[in-house]
């Protein structure tokens, strides 16, 4: 059976996936030929542990600054009245009940870098929902660079957004060039009696 795609994008307060914390996720739920069928996101109330580790990297602040990302998240009194993470997850939970996944193991994860960022960071600090995905991930991110590496052809080139529902966007986007390009290959070692 083919399961569904989820696909997930997190924007953190850093890129250490045993201390930084999820600021934003965002989740598209694909078919496995990726047409969707719901998209949901959430911004998550920041405290003030997580504003210093921000600041603290300057890298860091400048991306959430350039995305807006900072300026939604903080409001104009230093704070805002957000949702804080557990309730975030179980926002998403309900909100993947609704599409009808419920089960463990019932999706599959994708996005870029998901299996090395997204997914160790939803262990840690969406355990439920991480529980929904199977062991393996569709990682676009590795998917991108071997047909770069391969081929010589760049895929979704130009700025990352850096806002959760955006990335995931470009990820899909990116994923569905590959699957062109994958599919003219295979037709054309078929067409050739290589396969």
């Amino acid at each position: 059976m083919t399961l569904p795609l989820l696909w997930v994008d997190t924007e953190t307060t850093g890129l250490n996936v045993d201390r930084d914390a999820i600021i934003e996720i965002g989740l598209i739920l694909t078919t496995p030929d990726r047409i969707e069928i719901a998209r949901w996101d959430s911004l998550v109330r920041v405290n003030l542990s997580d504003i210093a580790r921000v600041v603290s990297q300057p890298a860091v602040l400048k991306v959430q600054e350039e995305s807006g990302l900072w300026s939604t998240l903080i409001g104009s009194d230093g704070t805002r009245d957000l949702p804080i993470l557990p309730e975030v997850e179980e926002a998403a939970l309900a909100w993947l009940a609704e599409n009808g996944v419920t089960e463990p193991s019932s999706v599959t994860f994708a996005g870029s870098a998901i299996g090395v960022f997204d997914m160790p960071i939803l262990r840690r600090q969406m355990p439920r929902l991480h529980r929904l995905g199977t062991y393996f991930v569709h990682d676009i991110g590795v998917l991108r660079r071997a047909v770069e590496r391969d081929t010589g052809r760049r895929i979704n080139p130009g700025a990352i957004p850096h806002r959760a529902l955006a990335d995931v966007e470009r990820a899909i986007a990116a994923d569905r060039e590959i699957a062109r390009i994958h599919r003219a290959g295979v037709a054309a070692l078929t067409a050739g009696g290589v396969l």
